[in-house]
Protein backbone atom coordinates (compact mmCIF):
# COMPACT_ATOMS: atom_id res chain seq x y z
CA UNK A 1 0.00 0.00 0.00
CA UNK A 2 1.30 3.44 -0.92
CA UNK A 3 1.77 5.89 1.92
CA UNK A 4 0.25 9.22 0.91
CA UNK A 5 2.18 12.42 1.50
CA UNK A 6 -0.19 15.15 2.62
CA UNK A 7 2.35 17.62 4.00
CA UNK A 8 0.88 21.11 3.84
CA UNK A 9 -2.66 19.89 3.11
CA UNK A 10 -5.40 21.33 5.33
CA UNK A 11 -8.48 19.17 5.96
CA UNK A 12 -11.68 20.38 7.62
CA UNK A 13 -13.65 17.73 9.51
CA UNK A 14 -17.29 18.53 10.24
CA UNK A 15 -18.94 16.81 13.22
CA UNK A 16 -21.66 17.38 15.81
CA UNK A 17 -22.77 15.83 19.10
CA UNK A 18 -23.37 12.12 18.74
CA UNK A 19 -20.77 11.53 16.01
CA UNK A 20 -19.61 7.92 15.73
CA UNK A 21 -16.12 7.98 17.24
CA UNK A 22 -14.48 5.49 14.88
CA UNK A 23 -15.79 7.45 11.90
CA UNK A 24 -14.01 10.59 13.09
CA UNK A 25 -10.93 9.50 15.04
CA UNK A 26 -9.59 6.79 12.73
CA UNK A 27 -9.63 8.87 9.51
CA UNK A 28 -8.31 11.90 11.40
CA UNK A 29 -5.39 9.85 12.74
CA UNK A 30 -4.53 8.58 9.25
CA UNK A 31 -4.65 12.10 7.83
CA UNK A 32 -2.31 13.39 10.54
CA UNK A 33 0.03 10.41 10.06
CA UNK A 34 0.26 11.35 6.36
CA UNK A 35 1.17 14.94 7.25
CA UNK A 36 -2.16 16.75 6.89
CA UNK A 37 -3.33 19.43 9.29
CA UNK A 38 -6.88 18.80 10.49
CA UNK A 39 -9.41 21.25 11.89
CA UNK A 40 -12.54 20.00 13.65
CA UNK A 41 -15.53 22.18 12.82
CA UNK A 42 -18.96 22.09 14.45
CA UNK A 43 -22.03 24.28 14.69
CA UNK A 44 -20.94 25.55 18.13
CA UNK A 45 -17.57 26.31 19.68
CA UNK A 46 -16.49 24.32 22.71
CA UNK A 47 -16.82 20.57 22.88
CA UNK A 48 -18.85 17.82 21.29
CA UNK A 49 -19.46 14.30 22.58
CA UNK A 50 -19.02 11.21 20.48
CA UNK A 51 -20.82 7.89 20.55
CA UNK A 52 -19.76 4.28 20.38
CA UNK A 53 -22.82 2.57 18.98
CA UNK A 54 -25.61 3.33 21.45
CA UNK A 55 -23.17 4.22 24.24
CA UNK A 56 -21.91 7.67 25.21
CA UNK A 57 -18.43 8.34 23.89
CA UNK A 58 -15.58 10.73 24.52
CA UNK A 59 -15.63 14.51 24.56
CA UNK A 60 -13.73 16.19 21.76
CA UNK A 61 -12.65 19.84 21.56
CA UNK A 62 -13.97 21.81 18.59
CA UNK A 63 -11.31 23.85 16.78
CA UNK A 64 -13.67 26.33 15.14
CA UNK A 65 -17.33 27.09 14.60
CA UNK A 66 -18.54 26.37 11.06
CA UNK A 67 -19.83 29.88 10.54
CA UNK A 68 -16.63 31.44 11.89
CA UNK A 69 -14.19 29.28 9.92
Amino acid sequence: MTHLKLDGVKVAILAANGFEQDELFKPKLKLVECGATTTLLSIKNGEIRGAIGDETGDICAVDAEVFGA
